[in-house]
């Protein structure tokens, strides 16, 4: 059922469907269509909607029973059926797991087009992923001769080296933005972003502005690996300064860059998160459905024998209301993954982790100190503790330029 076919049917039972935004107080969008049945709440989102959107309404539902009724009752949530049944079948596995994690008395009945629906958790062991040898392996191969070399010659710990999961390739970027990538042991390219008719966006155009015609293809060879290092290393540069335009976007990338490097701590209530990853990260590939698409975890940290799942969101990338709020749905399903695709665990064996016990996070900047932000703050926690998720707080002051004047004083 279409989100317009929800509300008639609704109106037709003789019920009054809230249809309208809620940007006051608890922060729901009008996707979800809310109203009451007796001493029952309902909530509902159309077929038509896009499929995360379905997948968010359950902790927006679970989120607006806690303001409204608290803990306790009874929630039916109704889910219009969507065209494509793999997208459903994602959904409806999606939609599983949160209910499955749910740590409060709340009883919740999904319903799909008005008709109740048992849901089953599916087994992730059934699924065949290009990257599943990856983690049967172990452990990751070292760096090409190639990337050891250019890192050498631009000499900046925010310049680092990622693994790509779903490309055979090395993916060397200045605190979280791509600027080159390596195929193989002897051939790179120096870009941002693609060429498109108006550009792709900000990072490139200062990219472009910086190289001066410097991009494209590279090797070994001792001039041009030097001119690309250069090039690098003034990008650096731009992005280490806070008065810098470049400073100013991909937040989250930045956010997540120095996190993963160590230099901004999650600090989670029993201890320091740390990464799993230190010589070199990659995004951590997660399937919500055994033949889903792929998912890829913000970061991968670890207190001591257990594995975290800490998904990041930033306020100039989204909106610390809804979408903070959403980050809850990542974190569980990134959770979930963890601990049931056993076929994995092998590689957290290798690193003396638990991957069974994984726990999960969301991260984000801290809040004002304002009434607003705090009753936003309270919702937050309430609704991820509701899931067993943990919210972290960053201390201010994160983005502050770390190694400013290094560059120079290193020449």
């Amino acid at each position: 059922m279409r989100r317009e076919e929800i509300i008639e049917y609704l109106q037709v039972q003789g019920l009054r469907p809230e249809m309208k935004a809620d940007t006051t107080k608890l922060m729901i969008s009008k996707k979800l269509i809310r109203c009451e049945t007796g001493d029952t709440l309902l909530a509902a989102i159309g077929g038509d909607e896009k499929k995360d959107a379905q997948l968010h309404s359950v902790v927006d539902a679970v989120h607006w029973h806690l303001q409204t009724k608290g803990e306790r009752g009874k929630l039916r949530l109704v889910l219009g059926r969507r065209d494509k049944r793999q997208e459903m079948d994602e959904l409806l596995n999606g939609i599983a797991l949160m209910l499955n994690s749910l740590k409060i008395l709340l009883e919740v009945q999904p319903e799909v087009d008005f008709v109740p629906c048992s849901l089953v958790i599916k087994d992730f062991n059934e699924s065949h992923r290009k990257w599943t040898s990856f983690f049967k392996n172990g452990k990751e191969s070292g760096l090409p001769e190639l990337t050891i070399k250019l890192s050498k010659l631009v000499g900046d710990e925010s310049f680092r080296w990622y693994r790509n999961m779903t490309g055979n390739y090395w993916s060397g970027r200045v605190e979280g933005i791509q600027i080159c990538i390596v195929r193989n042991e002897r051939q790179g390219t120096l870009n941002v972003g693609r060429s498109r008719e108006k550009g792709d966006g900000k990072a490139r155009e200062i990219f472009l502005a910086v190289a001066k015609g410097r991009k494209g293809p590279f090797d070994e060879s001792q001039s041009r690996l030097q001119e690309v290092a250069d090039v690098i290393r003034e990008y650096v540069n731009l992005r280490a300064q806070a008065n810098e335009e470049l400073h100013k976007i991909k937040r989250e990338c930045l956010l997540e860059s120095r996190i993963l490097r160590n230099v901004v701590k999650l600090s989670a209530n029993e201890g320091m998160l740390d990464p799993v990853c230190t010589e070199y990260p990659f995004q951590f590939p997660t399937l919500w459905a055994p033949q889903g698409k792929a998912r890829f975890l913000d970061t991968l940290m670890h207190l001591g024998k257990i594995p975290w799942a800490v998904e990041l969101k930033e306020p100039q990338g989204s909106s610390p209301g809804q979408d903070y709020r959403h980050a809850i749905t990542q974190a569980v399903l990134y959770r979930e993954f963890i601990r049931r695709a056993k076929e994995l665990h092998g590689w957290f064996t290798h690193r003396s982790l638990v991957a069974s016990q994984c726990c999960a996070a969301i991260a984000f900047p801290k809040m004002d100190s304002t009434q607003n932000q705090q009753e936003l703050l309270h919702h937050h926690q309430e609704a991820a503790r509701a899931f067993g998720v943990e919210v972290i707080e960053i201390e201010h002051g994160w983005d502050c330029a770390q190694e400013v004047g290094r560059l120079s004083e290193s020449e």
